[in-house]
């Protein structure tokens, strides 16, 4: 009988020691996000700009990579930035022979900042694992994996495509209204890339594009960074094929954007989001999907299989995603949120003026 009472008593019990961990991570995550918003604002206390989404493209530094010197990780920002000249510092590509170039140990070094994951999903050294999937001809991305995104808007009207690949390039900075966009990079042309310009050169130096007075709304309404949707079974997994079938293995390397496709076009993986469902933004947003109830969405090849559909803002917190906002604070965003109100957040030059809920 004391024995029942006991189990009894531990099956009661339970739940609220679960509910309590959550909280704590809950919180870790919030806290996570305000070393992203205050580093933010540091970097452009030091640079006087806002930390682009990555410095050019294709496959140099992200934004996340950026802020490394202001979240006390001068260390791995320095093995990124060393040396100067084609393939070296500011010009280096970090792609799959980069990556595997350095050691297990330095990889570890990389995976385990612990910023830039949520531990309600993961901890530890996290990395994106090559060859998801046999038998297919795919472009990976390896390196350390996050779990939030730097947030972007794609202006209705541009002659970029709002679909999985985008030109975002210095020619093309003014149809990208999010809170970040490209960098501006001085580039010595070494030879001519197939598809448009910018030429294929080797990054000299670069700066920021824009200050805080891009974040038009104020920086108190403007949503920057949020924790992004995965699919359970998509942990880890970046796999991306031509043909655009595999779009929704999209865990990648945050230290920069996927390219490929004659190099003029660049997926925006987990450093950029957008909040659509396919197709082109109208001018109303009505195409604007907001977040995916259910974190199975898109991981088991069903349904919308399309990067937009899959990796919207999401969480595994329940009801809420957790969000860094251009003053340095964090807000818990709604599950619920309006499409509409999310994009307006987002949109960092669309002239409507819209407080977080």
């Amino acid at each position: 009988m004391v024995i029942a009472i006991i189990g009894v008593l531990i099956a009661l019990l339970l739940p609220a020691v679960q509910a309590a961990r959550e909280a704590a991570r809950r919180m870790q995550c919030s806290n996570n996000l305000k070393q992203i918003g205050l580093a933010t604002h540091n970097f452009h206390d030091g640079m006087k700009g806002i930390p682009p989404a990555f410095t050019f493209y294709p496959g140099r530094m992200s934004a996340f990579a950026l802020l490394y010197p202001y979240m006390e990780q001068t260390a791995l920002y320095e093995m990124l930035t060393t040396g100067s000249g084609a393939g070296q510092g500011v010009d280096r590509k970090l792609d799959v022979t980069w990556w595997q170039s350095l050691t297990e140990q330095q990889q570890d070094g990389f995976g385990s900042v612990p910023a830039y994951k949520c531990p309600t999903r993961r901890s530890g050294s996290q990395i994106t694992a090559e060859g998801n999937k046999a038998g297919e001809t795919t472009t990976t991305i390896p390196g350390p994996v996050n779990d939030y995104l730097l947030l972007d808007f794609i202006t209705s009207g541009s002659s970029v495509s709002a679909q999985a690949w985008h030109n975002f390039t210095q020619n093309t900075a003014q149809f990208h209204t999010g809170p970040f966009r490209v960098g501006k990079a001085t580039v010595t042309i070494t030879t001519a890339q197939s598809g448009t310009t910018p030429e294929d050169g080797v990054v000299t130096s670069w700066k920021p594009r824009d200050s805080f007075s891009w974040w038009s709304g104020g920086t108190s309404n403007q949503l920057i960074v949020s924790e992004k949707h995965l699919p359970n079974n998509r942990l880890g997994m970046c796999n991306f094929d031509a043909t655009g079938k595999n779009r929704e293995y999209m865990d990648c390397s945050y230290l920069t954007a996927l390219y490929g496709g004659g190099k003029n076009n660049v997926l925006l993986c987990t450093i950029i989001n957008t909040m659509q469902n396919g197709g082109t933004y109208n001018a109303d947003y009505s195409a604007a999907k907001a977040i995916p109830n259910n974190q199975n969405y898109g991981g088991d090849g069903g349904g919308d299989t399309t990067m937009w559909g899959n990796y919207a803002i999401g969480s595994l917190h329940t009801g809420v995603v957790n969000s860094a906002v251009g003053d340095g604070s964090v807000t818990a965003i709604s599950s619920t949120i309006s499409g509409l109100v999310l994009n307006r957040l987002i949109d960092a030059k669309d002239g409507n003026a819209v407080s977080i809920p």
